[in-house]
């Protein structure tokens, strides 16, 4: 009998952590409510090809969203690239809607390091909400190259 409760009160526990790293406590997990729909954003990274040794300064990145939305009402502050990376905090709107971010290369280059890409094809995606919280996300695919790697691909300069 002492054990079986023993048993119980570790469950509890091990719910109650669970339940708290997904923001809800005992109570709230009966009420709680879905995650808000993610819409699909189209992203276009430039550049075409990220050289990991370049001394550039920004990687940037045009979103468009989808018709009924305004680029205009994305909150700059929740940009992130691969959920990691954050936007420069002042994007730019291309008149077009259009808005152009920018991130910075060193950390997107220390990103791909970290995760051993140093050449091939790479899809990066962006995620943002807008003030109102409805949340866009959009991926493109880049080509990585590091002059001189291992690989012999490419040649140092």
């Amino acid at each position: 009998m002492k054990m079986r409760i023993i048993e119980l009160i570790a469950v509890f526990v091990i719910v109650g952590i669970l339940l708290m790293d997904m923001g809800m406590s005992v109570g709230t997990a009966a009420r709680a409510t879905p995650l808000a729909p993610l819409h699909k954003a189209f992203i276009e990274i430039c550049p075409e090809t990220l050289n990991l040794r370049s001394k550039g300064n920004w990687v940037t990145c045009f979103i468009t969203l989808p018709q009924g939305y305004d680029v205009g009402d994305i909150n700059a502050s929740t940009i992130l690239l691969n959920e990691s990376v954050p936007a420069e905090p002042r994007p730019v709107s291309t008149g077009d809607s259009h808005l152009m971010v920018k991130f910075n290369r060193t950390m997107i280059s220390n990103l791909m390091l970290s995760e051993d890409i140093m050449y091939g094809n790479v899809t990066l995606t962006v995620a943002a909400q807008l003030y109102d919280g409805t949340m866009f996300e959009g991926s493109d695919t880049i080509r990585v190259i590091m002059p001189g790697n291992a690989n012999g691909n490419f040649k140092a300069r």
